[in-house]
């Protein structure tokens, strides 16, 4: 299957405004001659490596913030401990 993202994107895919291939996977639960309940599972890295995101790059840069928020995070409970009245 084939999609254009455009406008505003597309779960979480910024817009590219140009057509990607969607690989996906589908399955369905039959129940008395009925469509009980249906699954589908795209596969968003290769759609993210479509439209030129490099997701390794943004994980890199979470994690930095994140150690940097955890540093400055134990430094404040480090303060607030050296200062706490007991």
């Amino acid at each position: 299957m084939h999609r254009m993202i455009a406008h505003g994107g597309w779960s979480a895919i910024p817009p590219v405004d140009k057509k990607i291939e969607m690989r996906n996977l589908g399955s369905w639960r039959v129940g008395d001659g009925l469509i009980r309940e249906n699954r589908v599972v795209e596969d968003l890295l290769q759609m993210y490596r479509q439209s030129g995101v490099d997701v390794i790059a943004r994980i890199r840069a979470f994690n930095k913030v994140r150690a940097e928020f955890a540093l400055k995070q134990e430094q404040h409970d480090d303060i607030i401990a050296q200062n706490a009245v007991f």
